[in-house]
């Protein structure tokens, strides 16, 4: 063990980038422990031969794949999780700011699978991914019910024209949080409102 955790720093230590100086840093602290007890705990013994697997020609391959994967599959939906985490919840606070603020990260499976597999985040993707009910352009009206956000207070029964119906943000976990970008009648800013604030303008009878 002592030797693959020393020729895996020196392999590291090739690799001029952030992570691979997280990890090098990490092996210290492993070969210490190892030289103080003679062994490693399970924990410690995994998380090497993680990093150990990832170092692999079969590693860096599985990683390149897993790239391709997230970019083109996972990275919207664990973007708008992480949205949805930073604001209501403290849970993955640091992954979720680095998933938001750095589009070329990339989080390993494992990461994704346990941002999105709780049974909120898996309320919130779907009504990411759901049809909306109301099109661009169409005319629709603010509710009038007191459960509208206080800041859609001044809105309430004002018409607007849906301008985006498909944003990157859910902000609830509830149903009908589907986010609308919305442009009230005789304003020039927009407004962005849940799909239950609001409601389809009725046509009057002749």
């Amino acid at each position: 063990m002592k030797e693959r955790i020393e020729k895996l720093i020196e392999d590291k230590l090739l690799e001029e980038d952030e992570k691979s100086e997280r990890d090098v840093a990490f092996l210290r602290s492993l070969r210490a422990s190892y030289a103080k007890w003679g062994s490693l705990t399970d924990k410690q013994k995994s998380a090497f031969e993680r990093i150990e697997f990832l170092s692999s020609p079969e590693g860096l391959q599985a990683a390149k794949e897993w790239s391709k994967e997230y970019l083109e599959k996972h990275q919207r939906k664990a973007k708008v999780v992480s949205l949805y985490y930073l604001k209501n919840t403290y849970f993955f606070r640091d992954l979720c700011s680095r998933i938001v603020s750095e589009p070329s990260f990339v989080p390993t499976k494992r990461q994704v699978e346990a941002l999105c597999s709780n049974k909120y985040a898996k309320k919130v993707i779907k009504e990411l991914e759901r049809d909306p009910s109301y099109d661009k352009g169409s005319l629709v009206k603010v509710r009038e019910a007191n459960t509208v956000p206080l800041s859609l207070y001044p809105l309430r029964g004002r018409l607007c024209v849906v301008v985006d119906n498909n944003l990157d943000s859910i902000s609830s976990h509830g149903a009908g949080s589907k986010e609308y970008r919305l442009l009230p009648f005789g304003s020039t800013d927009t407004v962005v409102c849940q799909e239950r604030h609001i409601k389809a303008l009725r046509k009057r009878a002749k």
